[in-house]
């Protein structure tokens, strides 16, 4: 019986004399084919394409679980940028990317983090599977180094994403770290807080976790948004770390 290459997943099928020139059915992959009789003249079984030069048959598509995070690569200046963790009472915190723009806040939800670790230790059993449920990540990747272009790609890609323009604050402050965030929303681990008041978000404040992070906002958003922000910290070397200003 001659062999057939199945174009479908090019397996080596045998058709049977009296299948020839009719449709059959590949035991591999069910595909459907036309299996057409050589020719008079022909003196050999039809001639099946190297493993090499196949094709490859179409992966499974992924499970949505498992869908790579989309990843967008930099093309002009990247922005500054500094993460910070926005605290709720009834709902779960948020983590932050702040970009800075000329009069403007850029701010891309990161993901929650922080605020399901300490909800699973508080309140255990419970709390760990209000843990596993509040574990979310962004499917778009938002990090250092992007620049205009992409954040404003991503900037409607999540429902917690937003843009705070000069004429969307009545007010900005830089403050040192807060006893009150620190014990009743978990934050103990923040050095600074910026806090702010949106015309949509309403008031908010943003827990900055380490010194670079502080450093970023304290350079550029002043330098950004001008005279609505007060600055409240500085640093001192006696206690290394950030105090409220004297």
């Amino acid at each position: 019986m001659p062999l057939y290459a199945c174009p479908h997943c090019q397996r080596r099928v045998s058709v049977a004399d009296h299948a020839l020139d009719k449709e059959v059915k590949c035991p591999a992959c069910a595909g459907v084919f036309v299996a057409e009789a050589p020719a008079a003249s022909a003196a050999s079984p039809p001639t099946v394409a190297p493993a090499s030069a196949r094709l490859p048959s179409t992966p499974p598509p992924l499970p949505r679980e498992a869908t790579p995070d989309l990843k967008l690569a930099p093309s002009g200046p990247a922005l500054p940028s500094f993460l910070g963790i926005a605290p709720f009472t009834w709902r779960p915190n948020r983590l932050y990317r702040v970009y800075v723009l000329p009069q403007e806040l850029v701010f891309l939800w990161a993901g929650a983090g922080a605020e399901a670790t300490a909800i699973g230790a508080q309140f255990g059993l419970i709390g760990g599977l209000m843990t596993a449920a509040m574990r979310r990540e962004p499917k778009v990747q938002v990090g250092e180094g992007l620049d205009l272009d992409t954040v404003e790609q991503l900037l409607p890609s999540h429902k917690h994403n937003f843009r705070a323009h000069l004429d969307d604050l009545s007010y900005v402050t830089i403050d040192p770290r807060s006893f009150w965030l620190a014990a009743m929303y978990y934050q103990g681990a923040h050095i600074g807080v910026l806090r702010f008041r949106h015309r949509k978000q309403g008031k908010m404040s943003l827990c900055l976790s380490n010194y670079e992070d502080m450093k970023i906002a304290l350079e550029t958003v002043p330098a950004a948004l001008g005279d609505l922000v007060t600055v409240n910290v500085e640093w001192s070397d006696y206690k290394g770390r950030f105090v409220r200003k004297a």
